[in-house]
């Protein structure tokens, strides 16, 4: 294992994606073995109050639903045969999943900068 220094708003994106995994694969140990390992040592580095609240937080909540919205639709693609699909909307959900992230940095970890850029997104494409 390598520890890597990421921003508490994509270490939760990252939590967030393995417990949709875990949760749409219920059969699954590993998937739901990963994410109680991601569980436990984020809530390690930042302790266990604030790990409470922001799985609590609106911020949190929106996060995941947007990447529950890109697992979602990308299924339907897969189910249609399609490759390439409704490429627009699954970049506007990757979008909006970053707005989500520097929603939770900015208030769950304000003296922390999102250690994350996105190019090529202007105002209104959400």
């Amino acid at each position: 294992m390598i520890t890597l220094s990421l921003s508490e708003a994509f270490a939760y994106d990252l939590l967030a994606i393995a417990d949709i995994k875990s949760l749409r694969n219920p059969g699954n140990a590993q998937a739901a073995q990963i994410c109680t390992d991601l569980d436990d040592e984020i809530a390690r580095q930042v302790g266990l109050l604030k790990h409470t609240e922001v799985l609590h937080s609106e911020e949190y909540s929106a996060l995941r639903l947007v990447n529950d919205e890109m697992y979602i639709r990308i299924d339907e693609l897969k189910a249609r045969g399609e490759r390439m699909g409704d490429a627009m909307y699954i970049d506007s959900r990757v979008h909006k999943r970053f707005l989500a992230k520097q929603a939770l940095q900015q208030r769950g970890f304000p003296a922390e900068p999102l250690k994350e850029q996105k190019m090529g997104y202007g105002e209104g494409k959400a």
